[in-house]
């Protein structure tokens, strides 16, 4: 069975994901409406973890294989991801939905 390796520090991350498609409507409806000028919108349909992200993303495209993690000292250089991933990014987008639908 095909794997994808991440560290377990990346794998439990939160960042916030979004599909392109979601991101372009979000601009769209955010161009279209005078109101909306000036202000900042967070955009993001996704908020669970990188695991989680890649095997739903995995699901859509057909891949049958599975998310094995590595812990995060004993992973080789190229699986360290450069960020310090203790601290999550996942950003409210209470204020687009209600402003902007």
């Amino acid at each position: 069975m095909p794997v994808l390796v991440m560290t377990s520090g990346v794998a439990a991350w939160r960042f916030g994901e979004a599909f392109r498609s979601n991101v372009a409507d979000a601009i769209v409806a955010g161009s279209l409406q005078a109101h909306a000028r000036n202000r900042i919108y967070n955009v993001g349909s996704f908020d669970g973890t990188e695991a989680e992200w890649a095997r739903r993303v995995g699901a859509v495209l057909g891949w049958v294989g599975d998310v094995v993690t590595v812990n995060d000292d004993a992973a080789p250089e190229h699986l360290q991801p450069g960020i310090d991933v203790r601290q999550h990014l996942v950003a409210d987008t209470t204020r687009i939905r209600s402003e902007l639908g």
